[in-house]
């Protein structure tokens, strides 16, 4: 019967369109976890901070390195980027790890009550976080305190 047909097709339709958007969701979660885990609750953050990253990475690799006058500000850019790349990931100023993350994202301990839509917590101030990584904080104000020495070493190289 025709009837028949077209409800299995509407079916299969259905069926192919909430495994693709199952499938979706969970490309989204785990990207967004893993970013979490390397202390980046925010992609905005993590973008800008990267685009940094590249910039002086980008400037650092074209440096010449006979140029004696410019070697020892290319060796310090150097040193400060080796501090906030592990893995070919950027490392976040707020805690590294899925747990720590995920606290800093919430704002509390882990509580059942994360899994409650729409519920207000956290405690402190989210713009100023009391938990960050001390480590990649100063590799990152390493990098900004460089930046004046970027410009001389990208019209050097």
């Amino acid at each position: 019967r025709p009837v028949g047909i077209w409800v299995q097709m509407r079916i299969l339709g259905f069926a192919a369109l909430w495994v693709f958007s199952a499938l979706m969701s969970w490309g989204t979660l785990s990207e967004m976890l893993e970013q979490i885990a390397w202390g980046w609750p925010s992609r905005v953050q993590m973008k800008k901070f990267w685009s940094v990253a590249q910039r002086a990475d980008k400037i650092r690799s074209r440096a010449s390195l006979r140029d004696s006058e410019h070697l020892d500000a290319r060796q310090e850019l150097h040193e400060a980027l080796l501090k906030v790349w592990k893995r070919g990931r950027v490392l976040g100023p707020y805690p590294s790890g899925l747990l720590a993350g995920l606290r800093t994202v919430f704002g509390e301990p882990v509580s059942w009550r994360w899994l409650l839509p729409l519920r207000p917590g956290g405690e402190g101030d989210p713009l100023r976080p009391t938990a960050l990584n001390m480590d990649v904080c100063r590799a990152w104000a390493q990098i900004a305190g460089l930046a004046p020495r970027f410009d001389e070493l990208s019209r050097a190289a």
